[in-house]
């Protein structure tokens, strides 16, 4: 899993995530891939939940 962008849309904090080779444009509160949750946008971070589980990605200056 990778976190491709961060960014703002109409207002609404969105995020590109990579899930095994899948990008998902997705935003806040929305889910995708199999159950994964975007739980919130924070500069270039998100925070994603799955499950019982959560998890902070922040995006990687090496692409």
């Amino acid at each position: 899993m990778v976190l491709i962008d961060t960014f703002t849309r109409g207002g609404e904090r969105m995020a590109q995530v990579e899930v095994d080779g899948t990008v998902y444009t997705v935003a806040e509160g929305e889910r995708f891939a199999r159950g994964f949750e975007l739980v919130s946008v924070r500069g270039d971070c998100a925070d994603l939940l799955f499950g019982d589980g959560s998890r902070t990605l922040c995006v990687s200056e090496l692409k």
